[in-house]
C-alpha cells in the first residue's frame, strides 16, 4: 500500500494538471450544461452508465477528468441527482464541507436528490464493543488494533461519520429530508436509478447510506 503522504503529493499534483478541464467543462461543453444532469462523484473502478462520472485518476474510465476540490463545474440549480460511495471520508473537513456546499448549488431546487454512501462507523464500533474480529476482516493483533486500522483504514480517511454528525454537515450546507437508507431502498431515486448506483456501492455491508434533498 502506497503511504498516505505519497498520494496527497500525487492527488496535489492532479489537482493543479486537471484545472485547465475544468474551466474547459465550465465555460466549453455546453453538452453538460443542460437541466437534469445526474453525477457520480469520484467514480474509481465503479462507472455508471448514463451518469457523468467524475474521477481525478487518469487511468480510470470517467466522463470528466476533475478534482473535485476545485468545485463542480455545471450551472447552479442544473443537476438532479448526485451519488457519492466510499469518497468523502478521504477528505478534510474543510474540503467536505466546500464540496457538499458545491454539490448543494448544483443541484435542483426542492427536488435535487444526494444518496451518500459511508464506511459505517456506528457498525465499527458495535463490532468493537461485542469483540467481533472477525467483523473487520482486517489485519491487527486484537479488537482495538483491528478497529483503528478499519476506521482510519491506515491512515486513509480523514474522517468518519455516524448518522447524525453527517446529518448536522449536510444540513449546514443547505441540504433538508436527510433519512438514512439502505442498499436496494431509496426514498427519492427512480428503481431504474437506483439500480444503476447500487451496483456501483463500495462494500454495502458495511455502510451507511444516507439521502437528502437539496433546500
Amino acid at each position: 500500500m502506497i503511504c498516505q503522504r505519497y498520494k496527497d503529493y500525487i492527488f496535489d499534483l492532479i489537482h493543479i494538471t486537471s484545472l485547465p478541464n475544468h474551466y474547459r467543462i465550465k465555460y466549453a461543453h455546453f453538452l453538460w450544461r443542460r437541466a437534469g444532469l445526474r453525477l457520480h462523484l469520484a467514480s474509481g473502478n465503479h462507472y455508471i452508465k448514463g451518469w457523468i462520472n467524475i474521477e481525478a485518476n487518469p487511468f480510470r474510465k470517467k466522463d470528466c477528468w476533475l478534482d473535485i476540490r476545485s468545485g463542480l463545474p455545471f450551472r447552479t440549480n442544473s443537476v438532479s441527482a448526485i451519488f457519492s460511495s466510499h469518497f468523502l471520508e478521504h477528505l478534510t473537513l474543510e474540503t467536505l464541507t466546500a464540496i457538499l456546499s458545491e454539490c448543494a448549488r448544483v443541484l435542483i431546487p426542492h427536488q435535487g436528490v444526494m444518496r451518500i454512501v459511508v464506511p459505517s462507523f456506528e457498525q465499527a464500533l458495535q463490532a468493537y464493543l461485542r469483540k467481533d474480529l472477525d467483523w473487520f476482516n482486517i489485519p491487527g493483533r486484537g479488537p482495538s488494533t483491528r478497529f483503528v486500522n478499519w476506521v482510519l483504514c491506515w491512515c486513509q480517511h480523514r474522517l468518519f461519520f455516524d448518522f447524525n454528525y453527517l446529518k448536522e454537515l449536510l444540513e449546514d450546507c443547505r441540504f433538508r429530508d436527510i433519512r438514512r437508507s439502505e442498499l436496494g431502498h431509496s426514498h427519492f431515486l427512480s428503481q431504474e436509478e437506483l439500480a444503476a448506483v447500487d451496483r456501483a456501492a463500495s462494500v454495502p455491508d458495511k455502510s451507511m447510506f444516507i439521502e437528502c434533498l437539496k433546500e
